[in-house]
């Protein structure tokens, strides 16, 4: 599923109280995912690293007392007892990397994602849990997840595809980039310690660029390189300054330039708005063409 089906998948599960598996290559954005719900929903998130934890953080600490012999919950999870967090309505617990964790951790997983429990003590009612894994074989440790696990979860593949949630996530720029160029929204790293294009490095790009607007033109590709690869981020940089380009012709000149008329319309068909606004600056057989494109656009977004 793409990252909007595989949000209202995961919404609808978790009403259910059923936990959820998010599996995905590394970086297609399953974590950010798990932010997206935990921030509509105003809940806690609490992101654990499964193969982190020993085996009795999972089914608690033992504790003998007197006349008793019971099991103490790691602090990390919120139990019955535990007040909300101030301004939120719950939480939710994200068992990142869950199949690169030892066999152990995952046999004592096994009652917290089935059962709600750690010992004889109960999770609040309003946490809510899922889990996120790369592919078999992927990142080098992932691998299958027992029988009796996977029997538990409920299964969401996520792909990496564009979807309107993402361009809040990777800014106007970043978005329209991969999606006149739809391939370098992932590729898979060829080199070991390579970096790539995938969501999650799109989305440091994004922040990177936003806290360095000072740079030149040389110095963001060096930058940028160093999270989605050196062809992306020279792609991408010769993208923006053809989009700069695009806009000083739409702010300036009365009649569109015909050398740049394509370019125009693949600009402005995504903003009918603008497009309607400017149409009758195209000339020739080119005010036909566009004029053609934006009404099969302003179909497209029109709903039955």
């Amino acid at each position: 599923m793409n990252f909007d089906k595989a949000f209202e998948q995961t919404v609808a599960y978790l009403k259910a109280d059923i936990p959820v598996a998010l599996w995905g290559s590394p970086g297609c954005g399953k974590s950010a995912l798990a932010l997206k719900v935990a921030e509509a929903f105003e809940l806690e998130f609490i992101d654990i690293r499964l193969g982190q934890l020993d085996p009795v953080d999972l089914a608690g600490y033992p504790d003998k007392k007197e006349d008793s012999f019971g099991y103490l919950p790691y602090e990390e999870f919120p139990m019955e007892d535990t007040p909300l967090p101030p301004g939120k309505k719950g939480w939710l617990i994200m068992f990142d990397e869950i199949n690169t964790a030892p066999r152990q951790n995952l046999n004592a997983s096994y009652k917290i994602l089935l059962d709600r429990k750690i010992g004889r003590k109960r999770l609040h009612p309003n946490v809510r849990m899922m889990t996120g894994g790369n592919f078999i074989g992927e990142g080098g440790l992932a691998g299958a997840l027992p029988t009796p696990l996977v029997s538990r979860l409920s299964h969401i593949t996520l792909i990496p595809e564009l979807t309107p949630t993402l361009r809040t996530i990777l800014g106007n720029e970043i978005y329209e980039f991969l999606e006149a160029f739809p391939n370098y929204i992932y590729m898979a790293p060829k080199v070991p310690n390579e970096p790539y294009p995938a969501l999650r490095t799109w989305a440091m790009a994004h922040k990177y660029l936003n806290a360095n607007p000072q740079q030149t033109e040389m110095e963001k590709v060096t930058g940028l390189a160093g999270l989605v690869s050196q062809d992306a981020a020279l792609r991408f940089m010769t993208f923006t300054q053809v989009h700069i380009q695009l806009i000083q012709h739409i702010n300036g000149v009365e009649d569109f330039p015909l050398d740049m008329s394509q370019s125009l319309i693949d600009f402005l068909s995504h903003n009918p708005v603008q497009f309607r606004a400017n149409l009758n600056r195209f000339k020739d057989e080119w005010f036909t063409i566009a004029k053609t494109k934006l009404e099969a656009v302003e179909t497209a977004a029109t709903p039955f």
